[in-house]
């Protein structure tokens, strides 16, 4: 139960990184070209 309650917190965390990265990189990627 305890890694299942872990697994639900950190979900919603490596979402917004991956979004978050996403963007940077889509910035970067702009200015690069």
């Amino acid at each position: 139960m305890v890694r299942q309650k872990a697994v639900v917190l950190f979900l919603p965390y490596l979402l917004s990184n991956i979004v978050l990265a996403d963007k940077l990189s889509g910035k970067y990627i702009r200015e690069g070209k």
